[in-house]
This record gives structure tokens, C-alpha cells and sequence, in this order.
């Protein structure tokens, strides 16, 4: 297979993963760009309701240009290189280890899609570096 074959940042700004396997339903990745905080905000939960007969707007406009969109795009794609070996069974245990490895790699795709205004929002390097590596070592260092 390829690598990081079937993901992609959609419109609205949300990053999608399809995957490559025929019949599983596409899911999001986790980046959604907020329009007043861009990439640097974090959903902690979803309350679902059912609401018969409510009309939407769809979603909002997409407040990254596109090439921001194509940038975060290549970005995804480098950090899905550096996570997934084709040539490896992929086990969660693996998985995890090489996205934390990688975190560099992963911040860059928000990255690609903030912008100045953004920036205000923007996490500190530690606050990521614990987020994506979930360091022991780093989370003593930044408490103790």
C-alpha cells in the first residue's frame, strides 16, 4: 500500500481521513480550523442530539486560503510517512511510538493554517511537545 493513502484536509478546513479500505465509513483526523482560533483550540467531548426537522446552514466557510489548505495537506502527508510503515503491521503500540516520535511533524499541520491572528492562540512548544510525546521526563520537567 501507499503511504497516508486516503487523507486529506477538506473544505471548511477540517482535515479528513478516508481510508484506503473499501467499505469503513471516513472519519476526521482532529484538526478543524475555528474561525477566531484557527488550529490552536481542542473539542474535548461531543454532545449528540436528535433533532428531527431542524434546518442547517451547512458548514461555515473555510477561513484558511488554499494554500494554506495545500501546505497543511503536504504536512499530513509528511507526518503519516513518518508514522505509518507500509512495510510494518502497524500496531497500535507502534502507531503511538512513531506519532510521538514525529509530534514535530504533526504540529506543522496546524501550523500551515494559522496565521498571524491565529498565532495569538497558539500553544507554547512545551504545552504541544507533552500533547503529541506525552513525555514522563517533559511533564516532570514542566511541573517540577
Amino acid at each position: 500500500g501507499t503511504r497516508g493513502a486516503g487523507h486529506s484536509v477538506a473544505a471548511g478546513g477540517r482535515c479528513v481521513h478516508t481510508p484506503a479500505r473499501p467499505g469503513v465509513a471516513p472519519r476526521r483526523c482532529g484538526l478543524n480550523v475555528h474561525p477566531t482560533f484557527g488550529p490552536w483550540h481542542a473539542y474535548r467531548s461531543l454532545v449528540v442530539v436528535a433533532a428531527d426537522g431542524v434546518e442547517t446552514a451547512g458548514p461555515p466557510p473555510n477561513p484558511s486560503s488554499s494554500e494554506a489548505v495545500a501546505a497543511a495537506e503536504a504536512a499530513l502527508q509528511t507526518a503519516l510517512a513518518a508514522t505509518i510503515d507500509p512495510t510494518a503491521t502497524n500496531t497500535r503500540e507502534e502507531l503511538v511510538g512513531r506519532y510521538r516520535e514525529a509530534w514535530r511533524l504533526w504540529q506543522r499541520v496546524r501550523q500551515c493554517v494559522s496565521t498571524p491572528e491565529y498565532d495569538a492562540w497558539k500553544y507554547p512548544d512545551a504545552f504541544d511537545e507533552y500533547h503529541f510525546s506525552h513525555s514522563p521526563a517533559l511533564l516532570k520537567r514542566l511541573v517540577g
